[in-house]
């Protein structure tokens, strides 16, 4: 079996390949959904990810975001992962995350629209809608995911929310030494819980169970634990 390619890595989980194909929102986000920032600010997150099963394997790293410039829900941020450089990136003031025409957008220091989708607003604990996620990202292979409002604190501005999503998706790579690139077979089950202050991510926590084949072979099963936490 060739190396497998389910999405394991943290900073994956951090700038997963969500995006471009989700619809257009029609409705504001409510601002417990928009993070609340500031010119300079620094927010500094640990990023691990944890397979077992077929495949073992553990990875950690941190990740620090710098605000450049914040104005009417429009971010420009920096993000910095020691060893891997620094990348400018922007949140629009629909709450979307871009990364240039040809790039991919995921999760932040906030939940970007495209991962979103049309929240209810304003929130409630008890609601839930459906995001049709055309892309792969941390909750696994493209398909509907359901979110949840499990709770919310005015006072403190911190929400909870809860996901679940069944995937199903193929993806073609190469490595090194291919002549022909490998196609992998990938389906997902994960479940995440997200937990914001001020619409910034305190905790991105993903679990689940990917079934995957190369080229048509006997799929293989992986346990998924993937988390980016906040460390103050």
């Amino acid at each position: 079996m060739r190396s497998i390619a389910i999405v394991s890595c943290a900073a994956a989980l951090a700038f997963g390949a969500v995006g471009s194909g989700a619809r257009a929102a029609s409705t504001a986000l409510d601002t417990l959904l928009v993070p609340a920032v500031h010119a300079d600010e620094t927010f500094r997150y640990t990023a691990l990810d944890r397979l077992s099963g077929a495949v073992v394997h553990t990875h950690s790293e941190q990740i620090v975001y710098r605000i450049l410039s914040a104005k009417d829900g429009d971010v420009s941020f920096q993000r910095e992962i020691p060893g891997k450089g620094k990348s400018v990136f922007e949140r629009d003031a629909s709450g979307n995350l871009a990364v240039g025409p040809n790039g991919k957008s995921g999760i932040a220091f906030f939940v970007p629209r495209q991962l979103l989708g049309d929240p209810p607003n304003p929130l409630a604990v008890g609601q839930s809608w459906q995001v049709r996620l055309a892309r792969e990202t941390a909750l696994g292979s493209p398909g509907t995911a359901s979110l949840t409002v499990v709770s919310i604190d005015p006072s403190s501005k911190h929400v909870v929310l809860r996901g679940s999503m069944v995937g199903e998706g193929d993806d073609s790579q190469m490595a090194p030494g291919d002549t022909t690139p490998t196609r992998f077979h990938t389906v997902t089950k994960r479940q995440a819980t997200i937990e914001l202050t001020n619409g910034i991510v305190d905790s991105f926590l993903v679990t689940g169970d990917d079934k995957q084949s190369a080229n048509g072979s006997t799929p293989i099963s992986v346990h998924v634990e993937l988390s980016v936490k906040r460390t103050r």
